[in-house]
């Protein structure tokens, strides 16, 4: 296993109930390590919890700054790290026994610049719900092989947790930062580091769990969301061509359809109502790509199932929605 630091950078706002169980998950890896806490303007005990962590365990760091959002925190965490290595930790979810060194054995290989895991998905209970992002098994990939991953919701999750960084990737290249004030950030800054990429290598094991959180959306995220994906989603008509050229873009309206399907089930299991333009937008965004995704080889068989499952609703909601105006 190569012998180098890994600089675990975790943003910190109002996480009291969970950074204790994050921080346990990180600090009990094996591999040599330093820990960055960025606490961005927390207003319960989380600061505390922190600083205890910090004088109890030398390889963790806290920081301290003016609420500023993730982005701000991550990019402020950026500057302070001291490994050759770098990854993104969510206060509230919690990495795996043995993920990162499982994960740093891949780096052996000195042409590979990211190392991914699979995630799962638990409940607030602990309980597992599903894969979100996984290999069947370990796989080397380059830079628009990843972009097609993570559009695909593959093999790939479109974050940046569950993935460990060369560090130079972002060092020397001031660009490639979070944007503060963006909701969607890694949809921004991924696509750049991919493309700064040699070669992606995922260890086909899951190495993450993401904690699915009660009362997490509201009709105001769900609108917020709705546009966010929107708007991402016409960059990427843009970008993605410049950045990997020859890619093939039925992968992204694949990926604008089951993100209308995404925004649509989450509003139903959270039962948080849906105004009429949010859903103009899903369905303007569904029936403009629907056609390309679902006779194409870009979907899979499930999803086009889910695909027909949403039309049918799709319809009722609209006589619903159309009643209330």
């Amino acid at each position: 296993m190569i012998d180098k630091l890994l600089s675990v950078i975790i943003p910190v706002y109002n996480a009291e109930q969970y950074i204790s169980n994050c921080l346990d998950s990180v600090l009990s890896q094996s591999v040599e390590l330093e820990v960055i806490l960025v606490d961005d303007g927390s207003t319960d005990s989380s600061g505390e919890i922190c600083r205890r962590y910090a004088r109890e365990d030398t390889r963790v760091r806290y920081f301290e700054k003016q609420n500023g959002g993730v982005s701000s925190a991550r990019n402020y965490g950026l500057e302070k790290i001291l490994g050759e290595f770098v990854t993104f930790v969510d206060s509230d979810d919690a990495v795996c026994p043995g993920a990162f060194a499982e994960m740093f054995r891949a780096f052996q290989d000195d042409l590979v610049d990211i190392v991914c895991c699979g995630i799962q998905r638990l409940n607030s209970r602990g309980e597992r719900s599903v894969f979100i992002c996984n290999s069947d098994s370990a796989i080397a990939m380059n830079s628009s092989q990843a972009m097609s991953e993570c559009l695909k919701r593959g093999k790939i999750g479109f974050t940046v947790y569950a993935k460990i960084f060369r560090r130079n990737l972002f060092e020397f290249n001031p660009e490639v930062r979070f944007p503060v004030g963006q909701l969607m950030e890694e949809a921004y800054i991924l696509p750049e580091l991919f493309k700064r990429s040699r070669r992606i290598y995922h260890i086909g094991k899951i190495g993450y769990s993401y904690y699915m959180r009660p009362n997490s959306y509201t009709t105001k995220s769900l609108t917020t969301e709705c546009f966010a994906i929107y708007d991402t989603a016409n960059r990427y008509e843009i970008e993605l061509p410049l950045l990997f050229p020859g890619f093939n873009m039925n992968y992204l309206y694949s990926w604008r359809v089951t993100q209308c399907v995404n925004l649509y089930r989450t509003a139903l299991l959270n039962q948080a109502s849906i105004d009429k333009v949010v859903f103009d937008r899903i369905r303007h965004e569904f029936w403009r790509y629907v056609p390309t995704s679902f006779f194409g080889n870009t979907i899979s068989m499930r999803e086009k199932i889910v695909v027909l499952e949403t039309i049918s609703h799709l319809f009722i909601i609209r006589k619903k929605i159309l009643g209330r105006i």
